[in-house]
């Protein structure tokens, strides 16, 4: 007996051991490479929409923004909110007023001291109806921001106020428990005022104005073809930063990723052939991440055969999601029938566990679901998809087509209709949505803060982000209702009442949950991934 209570100590004390020895290794190397000058070539995706931190609307942008600016907050590798240019901070005990202590050793890239003021311009630029921003609806929670948004009150009375150069206070409309994971989103860095003024849309276009604050600096940009950023020096915590070059490689282009990670040129892509990623994952190519994310399928309600509900249900069941996760994305991804991925807290555990499935997208009852779904296109009008026009779905390259090319022809085989593609490059696919110029069109969110109402606010009326063209008033009453609630588990109740409306609505057809591989050299070591896919390369290096 006391043999084997030893044995077990001797085994546990052998694995402590085991992984400090790793943890102290690993942090040995890393701290050498600090030292060394290399880069990384990485490569996210096309030339992106804009890198503006404003007016920004797409994930891969995010990655490019938090390497060359830093907010009040930021978060480390486990998530947990931790200082950046604010080194403290306090809350009132309403939870209405925050106040944050900016370090005096922060500063720009040419040398100029952060202060609170480039905090109170970026906040107001954000909020001004003349900046357009995409977002800036879902963060009314700062005092008189949503009449300002509206137009009905000048930016100057936005509830943020610098106190002096390094103290900077906000103050909100009612208390908010994850307010400051919102604030260590891309979209609240501050901004250079004297600079954005002068140069206007274009202070992004050019290194010597796109002025950042970050661990890095924009050292040349060749449109469609690479963004290359140097360890910027003046950053308060550069000695922590280990790559020497950041080379972002502007491709959307699986066989080329492919080819440059395995040759040794590329050492990071989010693009790569989905067929190989079994033999690429045996390799040791494939890093998966876990994403608190939703792909789904924008469908055009004012268009006049998609404006009846019966069309759009059939169209999503016809579609089996079991089939594309497991033949076609391939990465651990899981069918959805809902809109709020799985990882998003609710009252009690997840909140899509809570809510569940609104769709039976089982295996075992697709078969039935083709059967509902030819009754709902018979009631619509066209049975056997007779006198149904052709319509034209909108996407970008690589999986997107993929994945429809094989709904394309579900679509066909189950419901008799004809839906033709459009491939188009990010930037003119998000401006096709924007501007509601679609039948149906690839999209997704991915989480900017992780509460439900992240993804429910995009289906209210008057989202710039609701490219279904959805309306539905009950909704709308919904969504600002659990904005204003301050009971946990009414405001998620409310809000599981909302997203099953919106689903009963069939506003987007829903795909899967996100699970994100990622085609990663054996060699690259230090990457910081993130749920929310604001992926970290500050720390990055390579194994010689």
């Amino acid at each position: 007996m006391f043999s084997n209570n030893y044995r077990i100590l001797f085994i546990v004390l052998l694995s402590l051991i085991i992984n400090v020895s790793c943890s102290k290794i690993e942090e040995t190397v890393s701290q050498n490479q600090s030292s060394r000058y290399f880069a990384l070539q990485i490569n996210i995706g096309s030339e992106p929409y804009t890198i503006d931190p404003s007016v920004n609307i797409t994930s891969d942008t995010l990655i490019y923004l938090r390497h060359i600016f830093e907010g009040l907050v930021t978060k480390d590798k486990d998530g947990k909110i931790i200082p950046a240019v604010a080194k403290t901070w306090t809350v009132s005990s309403d939870g209405l007023v925050y106040t944050f202590n900016l370090r005096d050793n922060a500063y720009w890239s040419d040398g100029k001291g952060v202060t609170a003021h480039d905090f109170v311009y970026s906040f107001r630029r954000l909020f001004d109806p003349n900046t357009k921003s995409k977002f800036a609806y879902q963060y009314n929670i700062i005092k008189n921001a949503k009449d300002i948004n509206m137009g009905k009150i000048e930016t100057k009375y936005l509830g943020v106020e610098a106190i002096d150069d390094y103290t900077l206070e906000i103050m909100l409309e009612m208390p908010l428990t994850y307010f400051l994971e919102i604030l260590a989103y891309p979209t609240f860095y501050p901004l250079r005022e004297d600079i954005i003024k002068t140069y206007g849309e274009k202070w992004t276009d050019n290194p010597q104005t796109f002025i950042g604050n970050g661990p890095f600096k924009v050292v040349e940009r060749k449109f469609n073809e690479y963004i290359i950023m140097e360890k910027n020096e003046l950053y308060w915590n550069t000695k922590e930063v280990i790559p020497s070059i950041l080379e972002f490689i502007l491709r959307n282009d699986n066989e080329y990723s492919l080819n440059s990670v395995k040759k040794g040129l590329l050492h990071f892509s989010r693009n790569f052939p989905r067929e190989y990623i079994s033999s690429l994952e045996r390799e040791g190519y494939i890093h998966n991440v876990p994403r608190i994310s939703s792909y789904f399928y924008f469908i055009n309600t004012t268009n006049k055969t998609l404006s009846d509900s019966n069309v759009r249900k059939a169209l999503s069941l016809a579609i089996d999601r079991n089939y594309i996760v497991e033949n076609i994305t391939k990465g651990g991804e899981r069918p959805a029938a809902a809109l709020v991925p799985y990882g998003v807290p609710g009252f009690f555990g997840d909140f899509r566990e809570n809510g569940g499935d609104y769709i039976d997208i089982t295996k075992d009852n697709y078969e039935n679901n083709i059967k509902e779904a030819k009754k709902l296109m018979m009631l619509a009008g066209y049975p056997n998809g007779n006198n149904f026009p052709t319509l034209t779905f909108k996407t970008t390259h690589g999986v997107h087509t993929y994945i429809f090319e094989a709904i394309q022809k579900m679509w066909k085989e189950n419901l008799g209709i004809d839906v033709v593609v459009e491939e188009l490059e990010w930037s003119d696919l998000f401006k096709e949505r924007f501007d509601k110029n679609i039948d149906i069109a690839s999209g997704g969110w991915n989480g900017d803060f992780n509460d439900p109402i992240n993804f429910l606010s995009i289906f209210l009326s008057s989202s710039p982000n609701n490219n279904s063209v959805y309306s539905n008033s009950r909704y709308d009453d919904l969504i600002k209702t659990a904005s204003l609630i301050g009971d946990t588990s009414h405001r998620m109740m409310t809000m599981h009442k909302a997203e099953e409306i919106l689903i009963s609505d069939m506003a987007i057809i829903p795909i899967y949950f996100h699970n994100e591989p990622l085609l990663v050299s054996p060699k690259l070591k230090g990457v910081e991934y993130d749920p929310m896919g604001q992926y970290n390369f500050s720390k990055a290096y390579l194994l010689e």
